[in-house]
């Protein structure tokens, strides 16, 4: 089985080199939502475009001018941690 590479690489805030990468939820001109094996990571920027998409070795390329990446947890992890709290 082929180990998945967990890679994030920016390059001059102009390309986005992306690994394990589940799926590209939703991208548009400025910004796109991946879900990655490390959650979800929102890139937000200027023009931009996902220049390569290979979904067999989960990579993805971004190009543009990016401003800002962020993570977020999971949204079953979150559910999970909500319903810890209030049945837990």
């Amino acid at each position: 089985m082929a180990e998945i590479k967990r890679i994030l690489c920016l390059t001059d805030r102009k390309e986005l080199n992306i690994g394990g990468v589940k799926e590209v939820i939703s991208f548009d001109d400025n910004g796109a939502v991946i879900l990655t094996e490390n959650g979800e990571l929102s890139v937000e920027g200027e023009n931009i475009r996902i220049s390569n998409l290979d979904a067999q070795s989960g990579e993805v390329n971004i190009t543009g001018k990016i401003d800002a990446m962020i993570y977020s947890a999971d949204s079953n992890e979150k559910k999970k941690g909500i319903r810890a709290r209030l049945f837990g």
